[in-house]
C-alpha cells in the first residue's frame, strides 16, 4: 500500500487522535498509528483495537531493536525504541524520531516511508524490509 507523505500525515493524524483515549501512552498511540498506516498491523476491521505488545513490539523486535534497542554498544543514532522516554528524545542529528501528535515531524515516519536506499529504515543491507 503506497502513501504519499500528505496522505500519510492525514491518515496518521486521524488514527492518532481517534485512538489517543484508548492508548496507554503517546508512544503506544504513535506505534498504533504508524503500524496501521504502513500496513504492518492491518486487520479487515479498521476499528479493531491494536495492542502494542501483541502487534507492534514483535515488529520492532524483528526489524528495529538490533540497532535501536537495549544494547548500548550496538545502538545507532542514539535512538532507543524500547523505552518511551528515549524514543521521544532529541537525536544526535537534532531531529526527533517520534513527535507526539505530529507524524510529519517524526523522523521515523520519514525514514520508514523513504524510497532512498541511504535513508530508508530498516536499511536494505539488513535484509529485513518492512512488508505491507
Amino acid at each position: 500500500m503506497a502513501y504519499t507523505l500528505p496522505k500519510l500525515v492525514r491518515v496518521m493524524n486521524h488514527f492518532l487522535y481517534k485512538t489517543r483515549s484508548r492508548c496507554h501512552s503517546p508512544l503506544a498511540g504513535f506505534f498504533v498509528c504508524a503500524s496501521a498506516v504502513i500496513g504492518l498491523a492491518q486487520t479487515p476491521d479498521r476499528t479493531a483495537k491494536i495492542d502494542f505488545n501483541r502487534d507492534i513490539r514483535p515488529i520492532f523486535s524483528e526489524h528495529c531493536y538490533a540497532c535501536h534497542g537495549p544494547d548500548e554498544q550496538k545502538r545507532k543514532a542514539g535512538l532507543r525504541l524500547d523505552v518511551q522516554e528515549d524514543a521521544f528524545k532529541e537525536l544526535k542529528s537534532g531531529n526527533h524520531a517520534l513527535v507526539a501528535g505530529n507524524p510529519a515531524g517524526s523522523a521515523m515516519v520519514t525514514r520508514i516511508t523513504s524510497t532512498d536506499s541511504d535513508e530508508v529504515m530498516p536499511p536494505p543491507k539488513h535484509n529485513k524490509p518492512l512488508k505491507p
